[in-house]
């Protein structure tokens, strides 16, 4: 909802990021918006997740810190402690789009 907008990425590493407000640029290589949604009739929730770059959906990844970032589900994915299988798969669920709903940047 920010002027001049906003994008959200993969790379081809698996991280999931977001361009900075009013800027275009992402990273070398990535994919802008490789998202997909599905809701299935009359359902209240829609389920968002990726294929970019042969993903699977999403995951995610320890950190340091015991905090976790969100990874397109890759095999190949370079995760924060360098082992793919410590991620976990997730579903995440999304609404429909509204102009009711959104922020107005994101950091």
């Amino acid at each position: 909802m920010v002027p001049g907008g906003q994008q959200l990425y993969i790379t081809p590493q698996g991280e999931i990021g977001y361009t900075e407000a009013h800027s275009a640029l992402i990273p070398a290589g990535s994919l802008s918006c490789p998202f997909t949604y599905f809701k299935a009739p009359g359902a209240t929730f829609g389920y968002l997740g990726s294929q970019g770059f042969g993903a699977t959906g999403l995951m995610a990844c320890p950190t340091n810190g015991h905090l976790w970032q969100v990874f397109a589900n890759m095999r190949n994915a370079t995760v924060p402690l360098g082992n793919v299988s410590q991620c976990l798969g997730f579903d995440a669920l999304a609404l429909d789009f509204s102009e009711n709903y959104g922020a107005w940047e994101y950091t």
